[in-house]
């Protein structure tokens, strides 16, 4: 939903607007994502913001209402509610508490306003800005759509130029508190906006806001099938421009998580001088293994060292993972003792045979008809090695059951039957072993590199120790 009614990005409205974007986590008392997969490679994610909008005229989206002594409550005003990733929002959509649905700007809006935003902040600051010219064509690449966006706002930042000439004093804006943030964020973003009634300003609100939202995966899904994991990382939304910054995570039934992981809370805490300080806790952290929703929280009084939730999944032990394990080990018993009472003598050929088959072929269906059960495809990727292993079961059971009618010789009966055994009995050995991935891989890593491995990252660290 998006409205056309022009917003005058005067000086009165984008320094409105500037004020409350660098003092979110003033009046704004919590965030929460909610993520919930749709498929293998998207979800949708709801950002819920509690709020108490500042009572300010400047905010009416009306330009000859800012600024007036009286304002009918029905009249709309604006409400920054967060910078998010550039790209197209599909099935976006944003509702207030009573499930009121919100308007919002258009593309084109947002990138005037958020361009009228920065250069208030930028022309606010003395001897900061030395061509003005130059300064706005900067910041007309950075909250654009450009693809250098990022690598000019680093120059704007860092070094004060722009298309090889200095515009402005790198020095200066380096000590302008979050101002070199919000150029960074805006050249990865876009400023979401909500139009919400002047009513609401002044008083404890809550928007909600939802779109769809592609899974950023770690590694490829070769590695997902052989380890049964798949790493994930969820963007943590405006998580230091809030109080109180809450995340979470529903889970299919498919699929399990092993870990997840956010920055520890940033706060004020006293350094061994005595003096006032930031104080960094040890990241939060669900450790023990879950297969329901997941929630973290924390507080971030300045942007945590990553922006993103580290999660590590594998497949739940789910209707396949069970029928790979225990009927893979009852398959192997079955398997080896009509072996070995067909080379003691014990089973006769031709005799047997209608016997044999049944006890063979009924499991074989059984196995079969599991291994096409539907899934969730987020977790198909994790769990495809279990319905592998139980049409290898079914092929080799059907195979061991249709030896004794389509073939008359003895000796092709057992060679098929002891084919069989060993491809059931290494089937499940794999599986065995594939329970404990983690600790195979960390002994491999361990074993090629010795004592001296490469440098690791600590998100590398963090996913091999789960």
């Amino acid at each position: 939903m998006t409205g056309e009614n022009d917003i005058d990005p005067e000086q009165a409205l984008v320094a409105a607007m500037a004020d409350a974007i660098l003092s979110w986590n003033s009046w704004c008392h919590r965030r929460k994502d909610s993520y919930i997969p749709i498929d293998e490679d998207r979800g949708r994610v709801h950002h819920s913001m509690d709020c108490t909008p500042v009572l300010d005229t400047r905010f009416a989206v009306d330009p000859g209402l800012r600024g007036s002594g009286y304002i009918d409550q029905e009249d709309q005003a604006l409400l920054p509610v967060a910078i998010v990733q550039k790209s197209s929002l599909q099935e976006f959509d944003a509702r207030s508490a009573s499930a009121t649905a919100l308007t919002i700007l258009t593309h084109r809006q947002s990138t005037e306003l958020s361009a009228g935003i920065l250069a208030y902040c930028l022309l606010s600051v003395e001897n900061l800005v030395q061509d003005a010219r130059g300064m706005m064509a900067a910041i007309t690449e950075i909250v654009g759509s450009s693809d250098d966006a990022g690598l000019i706002a680093g120059q704007l930042i860092e070094q004060g130029t722009y298309d090889g000439v200095r515009v402005l004093d790198p020095e200066l804006l380096i000590m302008q508190g979050q101002l070199p943030e919000l150029i960074r964020n805006l050249s990865t973003g876009f400023l979401l906006c909500v139009l919400i009634p002047f009513r609401d300003l002044g008083r404890r609100i809550i928007i909600k806001v939802s779109y769809l939202w592609e899974f950023r995966i770690v590694g490829n899904r070769f590695g997902s099938f052989i380890k049964g994991r798949r790493s994930l990382r969820l963007p943590m939304t405006a998580a230091s421009d809030t109080q109180s910054y809450h995340i979470e995570l529903r889970l299919p039934s498919n699929v399990r998580c092993l870990g997840m992981s956010i920055p520890g809370s940033i706060g004020l805490g006293i350094d061994e001088q005595g003096r006032q300080a930031f104080a960094i806790e040890p990241d939060h952290e669900v450790a023990t293994p879950t297969d329901t929703t997941l929630h973290l929280n924390g507080s971030y009084l300045m942007p945590p060292y990553r922006p993103d939730a580290w999660v590590e999944l594998e497949g739940a032990r789910n209707d396949a993972f069970w029928a790979s394990m225990v009927g893979g080990l009852l398959v192997s018993l079955l398997c080896v003792a009509i072996l070995s009472s067909a080379v003691r003598g014990n089973i006769v050929l031709g005799a047997d045979s209608g016997a044999i088959t049944l006890l063979l072929s009924i499991p074989a269906v059984v196995l079969g008809y599991v291994s096409t059960k539907a899934d969730h495809s987020l977790g198909q990727p994790m769990t495809l090695v279990h319905r592998i292993a139980l049409l290898a079961y079914a092929v080799a059971l059907l195979g061991m059951a249709a030896a004794p009618i389509l073939v008359d010789d003895n000796l092709v009966v057992r060679d098929v039957w002891i084919a069989g055994t060993v491809l059931v009995v290494l089937v499940w050995v794999i599986m065995l072993l594939r329970l404990y991935a983690g600790f195979w891989h960390r002994l491999g890593y361990t074993l090629f590199f010795g004592n001296n491995p490469p440098a690791a990252s600590f998100e590398r660290d963090w996913r091999l120790s789960q």
